[in-house]
């Protein structure tokens, strides 16, 4: 039920399961590229390859899904304005969340990198460093995806 403003009303239970379900397909596209590249390092490529293919499926999914039920969110609740006189400065318009989720990853992956330099060595700090990277090709890619609905 859509009231004249474009702000969905109701319970929200189906943007609750809808965003858990998205949450788990994501969650399974990551898992399967991780057992992917362990199967890989011990050599058992057809598997590895079946892996490979069903997380690029899943994570495609993933992304095709991710931004148009973000957007869902933003017309259930989008930001109030703040009223005048309370004490607080109006702010300009609110970053897009693909815009905040990318510069949260990035820095996720920043911090990760950084920290591997400084408190670990040997594979540690190639592992860390290589997490950090692939946090910040996600962020890189989240941020690219996004410029499209804006």
């Amino acid at each position: 039920m859509k009231p004249s403003g474009g702000r969905e009303t109701g319970s929200g239970i189906g943007l609750i399961v809808l965003g858990l379900a998205l949450a788990v397909l994501g969650a399974g596209a990551v898992m399967l590229l991780v057992v992917a590249l362990s199967h890989l390092y011990v050599g058992v490529y057809p598997l590895a390859l079946g892996e490979l293919a069903a997380c690029a499926v899943a994570g495609g999914a993933f992304l095709k899904a991710y931004g148009p039920y973000l957007d869902r969110l933003e017309r259930r609740a989008p930001p109030e304005p703040a009223e005048a006189g309370a004490g607080v400065a109006p702010a300009g318009d609110p970053a897009p969340t693909g815009v905040v989720v990318a510069v949260v990853t990035g820095a996720y992956g920043l911090i990760l990198i950084l920290a591997g330099l400084v408190w670990t060595s040997g594979t540690a700090r190639i592992l860390n460093g290589v997490g950090g990277l692939g946090l910040v090709a996600c962020a890189a890619l989240v941020w690219w995806a996004g410029r499209e609905s804006r």
